[in-house]
């Protein structure tokens, strides 16, 4: 499946460098949230969704340069790519899993590609982080962006493992509470 065409404007030379660093550093990262959505049934579309990934950065440059966390814009547009990519080739749509929620045709879990696209044009996650403390942030950071263990993320910042998981459940309680209470 590929993207529809959209009228892209030509990119700058320093924001197509800007790009190509980005994948370069980030490439194996991305291709893992891409294939983890996937999954191996689909393990033929992991190039068609790294395209359409790169389509949507040169789509968004704007966005994805002035983002407080561009490699967590990457892992989430990474995730939504994929998605719609096999979302699309799934012929009943009927079960996808997402994070391990059973999606189903019927309403009652559906995943809203719109309103995760509306959460990524409005930069959602991006208000969402700054309703977080700095150590919260930086939970967040090495927890969810570079995937890191309790007990590493502990070591490295020189706090116990109960610190990390009481400021984890801090961070995403707000998190949902603010999701829930349309703060952003």
């Amino acid at each position: 499946m590929k993207r529809k065409q959209k009228s892209v404007k030509p990119l700058s030379p320093m924001d197509a460098k800007y790009i190509e660093d980005l994948l370069k550093e980030h490439g194996k990262e991305i291709r893992v949230t891409i294939v983890n959505v996937l999954g191996h049934e689909y393990a033929s579309l992991i190039e068609d969704a790294v395209g359409d990934l790169c389509l949507l950065m040169c789509e968004k440059i704007e966005k994805l340069k002035s983002h407080t966390s561009p490699v967590a814009w990457l892992t989430i547009a990474s995730r939504f790519v994929a998605l719609n990519l096999r979302r699309n080739q799934n012929k009943y749509n009927d079960l996808i899993p997402l994070d391990g929620v059973r999606i189903k045709s019927n309403g009652a879990e559906i995943f809203d590609e719109v309103q995760y696209a509306i959460w990524l044009e409005e930069d959602v996650p991006q208000k969402l982080m700054k309703m977080l403390t700095k150590r919260e942030t930086e939970i967040y950071q090495k927890i969810y962006v570079e995937e890191k263990r309790v007990k590493d993320v502990a070591k490295e910042l020189g706090i116990t493992e109960n610190t990390v998981r009481n400021l984890h459940k801090r961070l995403r309680d707000k998190i949902v509470n603010a999701i829930n209470e349309n703060k952003f």
